[in-house]
């Protein structure tokens, strides 16, 4: 299996950019495709490795509703 890495430098204080990493509905509203009707964290504490939502976003004639988090 092969592993692809790729990086980007991002010229803000690292405060700033983790600040909106863990705006997940932020994130979601980059998209001007899909409409963002629900965001709900399942896990307490920390937003962090293992944090898991309730998503349910929509596009014109699409509408999806999952819980993210890390593949088992």
């Amino acid at each position: 299996m092969h592993k692809i890495v790729e990086s980007i430098e991002i010229k803000a204080p690292v405060e700033r950019v983790f600040a909106f990493l863990k705006d997940i509905e932020a994130r979601l509203r980059l998209n001007p495709f899909w409409q963002v009707l629900r965001v709900e964290r399942i896990t307490v504490g920390e937003i962090g490795a293992g944090s898991k939502f309730h998503i349910i976003i929509k596009s014109a004639d699409r509408k999806v509703d999952y819980t993210s988090g890390p593949l088992s």
